[in-house]
């Protein structure tokens, strides 16, 4: 049967039970207030960070989160005897924080860092340090008061469970890894590394490389940056001192400061005193002489005595690859082997130049690799000279020079542009070879 409407009363009576549901609730509701403020939050602190991401140098390196959760089982805490704590290995996202709450909202229990626990992330793992077990708190296998609790069961490798005591803390103001330099920037250059100062500099300066071109200074910039050695920041630093401090060497600037391992060698102009307040740096410019780099300009005859690679010139054996500043009587077959018809450098009766000697002078010439080299190379190859000392030693933050070379270096030049590493020690390999017995039965699929 419809109800029929009796007046105003429906409407008084409905109006008296919202507002009375509505204060009965208020804590509940204060809750979900109070809940969506800081679910806003982090979305304002989310958005403002990829609004940053579009550029490199504004790019934050770890993102905050206003609150994370750590559930954290007895069977994930171990103890470390080299350090007196006991430690839980991080998610591989978290970074650093300052507290740890067993509630977000009026905690009862606020342990704090560097008096109840640490965090270490400069190994392999990162890490939770707690001064005591969480799980031993009183000595007595009780667990730290106030903290929330369950025991869960956990899969063994046989499949059977086994229960485990689970806690769970809050961390605020969390800074938190989420690559987004590498998300935004080093997925594009084929260069993974976790969230760092050091890793946007890398990321820059390959960049810079990319854009700029293979000069001979950019090169060094590029071989020092791949390296994980700093560059120079910003256009226009001078330089204010070099101080030497805990093993390690300061660069200072105007503007910015630049650690290096202290036996690692700098530019002599970089140590001299006299520069000190004067020097003027461009971006990106290299401040170590672990690398050497020479073109025909720096060092016009880096390349005598040099041997062209075979990937350059792959129809030709080493003989006549290998650049010499003899002369030679320009006569065919001379030297042996090494002279063919249509060689540059080679005339009938006339100097590698082309020119007659004059008053009974007999004609000279050089070796096919050196004219080669002379006229069509030079302009072309950058030779690279590392500080061997340096890699011998693991000095190197990034050392992956044979890899990076090709992949870095030599990518971001021009298709006519070469670099050439050539060892500064020699090396001979050598081999036993064995015969096999005639009657020697082989197996079949064993080599």
């Amino acid at each position: 049967m419809a109800k029929i409407f009796q007046g105003p009363a429906t409407l008084l009576h409905g109006l008296s039970d919202l507002w009375q549901r509505f204060f009965k609730d208020k804590d509940v509701l204060d809750a979900m207030y109070r809940g969506s403020e800081v679910l806003l939050g982090q979305a304002y602190l989310d958005l403002v960070s990829n609004v940053l991401n579009a550029s490199i140098r504004e790019t934050p390196v770890f993102n905050k989160e206003l609150f994370r959760l750590l559930l954290i089982r007895e069977d994930e805490i171990t103890y470390d005897g080299d350090n007196d704590c006991w430690t839980y290995l991080l998610p591989d996202s978290v970074k650093s924080f300052d507290y740890l709450y067993n509630k977000i909202f009026a905690p009862s229990v606020i342990l704090e860092n560097e008096i109840h626990f640490w965090t270490d992330c400069t190994g392999e793992n990162d890490e939770l340090r707690f001064a005591a077990n969480p799980f031993d708190w009183d000595g007595a296998g009780g667990i730290i008061p106030g903290v929330a609790s369950r025991t869960v069961d956990v899969l063994q490798d046989d499949g059977t469970t086994l229960p485990q005591r689970r806690i769970s803390l809050w961390a605020p103001d969390v800074l938190v890894d989420h690559y987004n330099l590498y998300l935004a920037y080093g997925h594009m250059l084929g260069r993974f590394e976790p969230s760092s100062e050091s890793y946007r500099a890398l990321l820059q300066g390959i960049m810079s490389y990319f854009v700029m071109g293979p000069s001979r200074m950019r090169v060094m910039s590029a071989l020092n940056i791949i390296c994980g050695l700093s560059l120079i920041r910003e256009e226009g630093e001078i330089l204010q001192s070099v101080t030497t401090a805990s093993g390690n060497r300061t660069v200072v600037t105007d503007k910015n400061s630049y650690v290096f391992n202290e036996l690692i060698p700098l530019r002599t102009d970089v140590l001299d005193e006299n520069n000190w307040g004067t020097l003027t740096f461009t971006s990106f410019e290299y401040l170590t002489s672990v690398f050497i780099v020479r073109d025909w300009v720096s060092d016009p005859g880096w390349w005598y005595s040099t041997i062209i690679p075979d990937y350059v010139m792959p129809d030709e054996d080493l003989a006549r690859r290998t650049v010499e500043l003899i002369l030679y009587e320009n006569l065919v077959n001379n030297p042996p082997g090494r002279v063919r018809v249509g060689d540059p450098g080679f005339f009938i009766g006339a100097d590698d130049d082309g020119s007659a000697p004059t008053g009974g002078r007999v004609a000279m010439r050089h070796s096919f690799a050196f004219v080669s080299f002379e006229r069509f190379l030079k302009t072309h190859i950058f030779k690279v000279d590392p500080d061997m000392v340096v890699f011998a030693q693991g000095l190197l933050p990034y050392p992956r020079i044979d890899r990076d070379i090709g992949e870095v270096v030599v990518a971001g030049s021009s298709a006519y542009t070469l670099l050439l590493t050539v060892p500064e020690i020699g090396l001979t390999d050598s081999a036993i070879l064995y015969e096999l017995p005639v009657d020697v039965t082989l197996i079949p699929g064993i080599v």
